[in-house]
């Protein structure tokens, strides 16, 4: 059971994976939600990489 000092956040991080090597990364987590899709608006458009949000739900 959680105490009442728990409190759950969300947090965002971009993802990314390149198709031809497989490999993939990421950015550190993120507290706000608008700047997580900024992220994801302003990744560069290219058919060798995808990109898209990770989100957690985290309990502190």
């Amino acid at each position: 059971m959680w105490g009442q000092d728990n409190q759950l956040q969300i947090k965002y991080r971009l993802c990314w994976r390149d198709r031809k090597s497989c490999e993939y990364g990421y950015s550190a987590w993120m507290d706000d939600p608008k700047r997580a899709w900024e992220a994801l608006l302003r990744a560069p458009t290219s058919w060798d990489r995808m990109y898209w949000l990770e989100t957690r739900r985290i309990l502190y």
